[in-house]
């Protein structure tokens, strides 16, 4: 058996990160467990973190190759589960967004987490900061 083409780990901090990093794969069984177990532990993780007022970041670095339709799936259902889960919180909650990135990013993605768990970020709720769309 192969590893899955995910991995989820979560560390607590300031702002609270559940990275969740996809590894190339075009294999189809890849693809189906991804859009579904991948997705699960990606909201177990998300549930997780966000039991107080802390900031979470949802972090999702996409790697170079693979299925991208499978991964462009992935980061939709990614925002579209943060936004619901941003809505549906109970107060006292703290903030939850999403940075996608590549994985040469991380001068971008550093910037960017350490914003989203300053005091100057704290208004951005259920935002996706997608930091692909810059690079070149």
């Amino acid at each position: 058996m192969t590893a899955a083409p995910w991995t989820v780990t979560t560390t607590h901090g300031r702002p609270v990160a559940v990275t969740v990093t996809l590894r190339p794969s075009a294999a189809p069984a890849d693809r189906d467990a991804l859009l579904s177990a991948g997705i699960v532990d990606l909201v177990a993780a998300m549930v997780a973190a966000a039991t107080g007022t802390d900031p979470v970041v949802v972090d999702l670095r996409c790697l170079e190759g693979g299925d991208a339709r499978a991964v462009e799936a992935y980061v939709a259902a990614a925002r579209g589960l943060v936004q619901s889960f941003v809505l549906e919180r109970s107060a006292p909650s703290g903030p939850v967004n999403l940075v996608v990135s590549a994985a040469d990013q991380d001068a971008d993605r550093h910037a960017t987490l350490s914003y989203l768990g300053s005091s100057d970020g704290g208004f951005s709720w259920g935002a996706c900061y997608d930091l692909r769309e810059d690079a070149s």
